[in-house]
C-alpha cells in the first residue's frame, strides 16, 4: 500500500504552514523562503508588535523582526552563527534565528528554506531558560506530526549548509 506524503505547497494549501511574506522593493527579490506555523505567525503579528526592546537604544522588536526576516528572505549574507545557530543536541536539527530581542525556532527543510514553529521574546527566555527546551521539543513534535515528503529536514547540517 502506498502512503501519501505532502509537499510544502500542499501544507500551505491545507493551512498547516503559511509563507512569511515581507514587502520588498522592486529591486529586491526573494532568494530564501520562510514558512510559519499558525502559533508563530500569531506571536509575530501580536506579541512582537507590542514588545519593547530589552536593551535601551535597540530597534523595537517589530523592526528587528522585519529586518531579520527581510535579510533572510532577500538572501543577504548572515554574519555567521551569531544570528542563527543549531540548538543542542545538534542531532535534533532544530535551529534558532536570533535578534537582540527575538528568537525564532524551527528547522531547515532544505537549504534556504526555514519552517518556523514558534517564537519567543529574549526577556522571557532570560527569565526562564527552560523555555528554550520547550521550544526545541515543540519543533521536534511539529516536524514529526506533519506528513511532509522526506527528508523532512536537512540532516547533519552546519550553518553553511542551511543558508547560502
Amino acid at each position: 500500500m502506498l502512503t501519501y506524503m505532502a509537499t510544502l505547497v500542499q501544507l500551505v494549501d491545507s493551512g498547516i504552514i503559511r509563507p512569511v511574506l515581507i514587502p520588498l522593493k522592486r529591486s529586491e527579490f526573494a532568494n530564501r523562503l520562510i514558512y510559519g506555523f499558525p502559533e508563530f505567525r500569531k506571536w509575530l503579528e501580536n506579541d512582537v508588535k507590542n514588545a519593547e526592546a530589552f536593551y535601551r537604544g535597540d530597534l523595537e522588536p517589530k523592526r528587528q523582526a522585519y529586518a531579520i526576516l527581510k535579510d533572510f528572505i532577500t538572501g543577504k549574507p548572515f554574519p555567521g552563527p551569531k544570528l542563527y545557530k543549531k540548538m543542542r543536541p545538534v542531532s535534533d536539527e532544530v535551529w534558532e534565528l536570533r535578534t537582540p530581542d527575538l528568537r525564532f525556532f524551527g528547522w531547515f527543510v532544505r537549504k534556504d528554506c526555514l519552517i518556523v514553529v514558534s517564537g519567543a521574546l529574549f526577556i522571557n527566555l532570560k527569565a526562564d531558560s527552560s523555555l528554550y527546551e520547550e521550544h526545541r521539543l515543540k519543533c521536534i513534535r511539529a516536524r514529526n506530526d506533519i506528513d511532509l515528503d522526506p527528508p523532512k529536514c536537512l540532516q547533519g547540517a552546519e550553518p553553511n549548509d542551511v543558508i547560502s
